[in-house]
């Protein structure tokens, strides 16, 4: 009985799919479901219909743009009239057969066995067992089409009117030529031995013991017994920079303008520490640096947490340290310097006041040119006297010893600009 069941649901989602006359309901919208055997759902104002049948496996969808029908993952077309297209995918991502009108494209492949591909007039391809066969030409609209072919690792080419390389083994042996420019580079055997010339270029390699590279004008790459020792020098069009390594642990840095005046440096002594002064003056020290390297993202996420110590000084003189992730800090830059050690004492200094607290605030004391405050055990007040105080006291005290003012009050000994010398 479920057998006849199923034959009979598939029949209707057939009749559905394939009989052009069968109408429900064309006036509105109209849904049938009988999950997961069999779904329906037509839209006669936005000219849709959609069929399912036993869940996602059995699929009709049309609009009046684009038609697919699919018995997943067996078989998938799709047809669309907008973009000309017209695709036959079979046992997805093994199969795929698809054109293109209105681009002049034009494919199919069952990976990895055979596949080919064109772009009628531009280029075509096609490959056998990928990735050992495979042929491939380019530029076909132009005067100067290039054909590679290979089998993989035993021969590769390139070739155009203009340019050729053969390689053969790969990587180990392969020669390249470049009859516009006159390049020529040769691998015999790859990476040990490896000559380059053509205009202002110049090149040879005896790995590891010696290697040099040079574009006149652009770069210098030098070796001696790699890793051993490098330098590298890049010119750009208003700054020179030379960089020498050392077993790819040390790594100093430094730039010119044309007229040898030094714009910026680094010094870098993986993974103890990196020194970088940049051309805007900013300058930065890091004690304990996670990898020999620079990077954007590494500096956000993760050098950060084994970074012992960092030091940096802005162009405006101004400079901060931190050591142990915030245990020692110290901000200094024009009239301002603050220091703490973790929440045990803080230190802050200004132009004309001085505030010193104990454990966050259990002592507290702040003084400026004229008052000073203190404050203990959290209190939501304070003690405050004046620093004037001393020496309104003195000139009163003067005064007595010269036998004048003797009338004065006891009172004017406490009172201190005329405001109360102690106040809460």
């Amino acid at each position: 009985m479920a057998i006849r069941k199923i034959i009979f649901l598939l029949s209707i989602f057939a009749l559905f799919c394939f009989h052009p006359f069968v109408s429900v309901a064309e006036e509105r919208p109209f849904s049938l479901n009988f999950w997961p055997f069999f779904q329906y759902f037509s839209d006669p104002i936005q000219g849709t219909k959609e069929i399912g049948g036993l869940g996602p496996f059995f699929s009709w969808k049309k609009d009046p743009q684009r038609r697919q029908w699919g018995i997943r993952p067996l078989l998938y077309w799709t047809e669309d009239e907008k973009e000309s297209l017209r695709r036959l995918e079979y046992i997805y991502p093994l199969g795929k057969y698809q054109v293109k009108d209105g681009e002049k494209k034009k494919g199919f492949h069952f990976w990895p066995i055979y596949g080919r591909r064109e772009t009628f007039g531009i280029s075509k391809s096609e490959f056998f067992l990928w990735l050992v066969f495979l042929k491939q030409t380019t530029g076909m609209d132009t005067d100067d089409p290039v054909e590679e072919r290979m089998i993989f690792p035993f021969y590769l080419s390139k070739e155009s009117i203009h340019f050729e390389s053969k390689t053969f083994l790969w990587p180990f042996f392969s020669y390249a030529r470049d009859r516009l420019t006159g390049f020529e580079q040769l691998d015999l055997p790859w990476p040990f031995f490896q000559s380059l010339k053509g205009e202002k270029l110049y090149g040879i390699k005896f790995f590891p013991f010696y290697g040099y590279k040079e574009r006149e004008g652009d770069m210098k790459r030098n070796f001696v017994l790699y890793p051993l020792y490098q330098w590298e020098e890049d010119q750009m069009r208003e700054t020179e920079e030379r960089s020498h390594r050392i077993l790819l642990l040390m790594r100093i840095r430094s730039g010119e303008d044309r007229q040898g005046v030094k714009k910026e440096s680094s010094i870098r002594v993986w993974p103890f520490f990196d020194y970088e002064r940049e051309s805007t003056g900013h300058t930065t020290f890091s004690f304990f640096y996670l990898f020999p390297f620079k990077d954007e993202g590494f500096e956000r996420n993760l050098f950060p947490l084994f970074r012992v110590f960092r030091w940096e000084k802005d162009p405006q003189k101004g400079k901060e340290a931190d050591f142990l992730w915030g245990f020692y800090k110290r901000i200094e830059r024009e009239g301002y310097d603050f220091w703490e050690i973790a929440h045990l004492i803080g230190v802050k200094r200004g132009e004309a006041s001085k505030t010193v607290s104990l454990l966050k605030g259990l002592v507290w004391y702040q003084s400026d040119r004229e008052t000073a405050d203190l404050r203990v055990f959290y209190l939501p007040f304070h003690i405050r006297w004046s620093h004037q105080r001393d020496e309104h006291s003195k000139l009163i005290q003067k005064e007595f010893a010269d036998g004048g003012q003797e009338d004065r009050y006891i009172g004017d000994w406490l009172v201190s600009s005329g405001e109360d010398p102690y106040q809460f």
